[in-house]
């Protein structure tokens, strides 16, 4: 495995631990913690170390900067990136995300925004080049379905910048078993020799799927996006699933997207505390970060609604386990 440090990727041992302490008197519910590999979250979070986040920091692990005047668009199966009809087909980029935001994010990742492949190094390297001190990880797109022959196309990717922490194919918009084919298992876990993450997208039928790509894959990082997309109204086979996926140590899950699952126009966070509570008491302190998902967040109410409704839903943890999420 490799980690990056100082802008250079090093290799560390596989089923490297941290010294996870869960109990201690700092006031508010104590969430659980459970073994993760030491450098996951710093791979999340690019170059910084948990012992690097202080109270004034806020890190978002899931940004899409796009311009469809520059890039063809992949069909996403959403209306919203549609690039004659949709709500968000138009250049959204850093101007407008730190308006969003009001300026409160010190850290981001930027994700791939379902271009055309063709175009997967190239939006790579237009994030590489965006004037954004505060842009520490790029989790671009690569074709791990091709298996073996993704080495190629890897090597390109990591030489763009050290940055790039992950690769991301949303399999949400592929069909039934896709993800557990032998070249796309091939693929991911070719992704762990160049110390690159795998970004789960999937909707909460597929965890089942998510399970067994992540456990063929035990020496490759997954961060599991928008919490497995619950269903809210009916969360039992979204928990169930998220059991098992949260017992293997190489996965971490974003707290993000939970909003969009939600009635878009009249959400509280009381409609999204049960799931919320669910992933963090499955997955403890130590394998959960915050995401944005900005600018699909725009169309449920909001970065800042969404970021409020976090700090609600975390006002009786501790501290500590605070500053981690962030």
């Amino acid at each position: 495995m490799a980690v990056h440090l100082n802008g250079q990727r090093q290799a560390l041992a596989p089923g490297t631990t941290d010294d996870v302490v869960a109990g201690g008197d700092h006031g508010g519910a104590t969430i659980p913690s459970r073994p993760v590999a030491s450098h996951t979250i710093r791979r999340v979070r690019g170059q910084r170390s948990m012992t690097e986040l202080f109270d004034d920091q806020l890190f978002d692990a899931h940004v899409l900067l796009s311009d469809p005047a520059r890039f063809a668009m992949k069909p996403m199966g959403a209306g919203f990136w549609d690039e004659k009809t949709g709500e968000l087909a138009r250049p959204l980029g850093l101007v407008e995300y730190r308006k969003a935001t009001g300026g409160a994010v010190t850290g981001f990742a930027a994700l791939q925004v379902g271009v055309d492949p063709a175009y997967g190094l190239l939006e790579a390297r237009w994030l590489a080049s965006l004037p954004a001190p505060e842009l520490e990880a790029i989790i671009a797109w690569a074709p791990v379905a091709d298996g073996a022959r993704v080495r190629t196309y890897l090597e390109a990717l990591v030489g763009i910048d050290p940055r790039v922490a992950g690769v991301r194919h949303v399999l949400e918009l592929e069909p039934k078993g896709f993800g557990t084919t032998d070249a796309f298992v091939a693929g991911v876990r070719l992704l762990a020799e160049f110390g690159l993450s795998f970004e789960l997208g999937v909707k909460f039928h597929q965890l089942g799927e998510a399970v067994m790509l992540a456990e063929r894959c035990p020496a490759t990082r997954f961060i599991l996006g928008h919490v497995g997309k619950p269903a809210l109204d009916d969360p039992a086979p979204w928990a169930s699933s998220l059991a098992s996926l949260a017992r293997l140590p190489n996965v971490v899950c974003k707290m993000s997207g939970l909003p969009t699952e939600a009635d878009h126009a009249d959400w509280r966070p009381e409609n999204l505390a049960d799931c919320f509570a669910r992933a963090a008491d499955l997955f403890g302190a130590d394998r959960l970060v915050f995401g944005g998902d900005w600018p699909i967040v725009d169309l449920a109410g909001g970065w800042r609604r969404w970021r409020a409704a976090v700090e609600h839903l975390t006002r009786h943890w501790r501290a500590e386990d605070r500053r981690k999420l962030w």
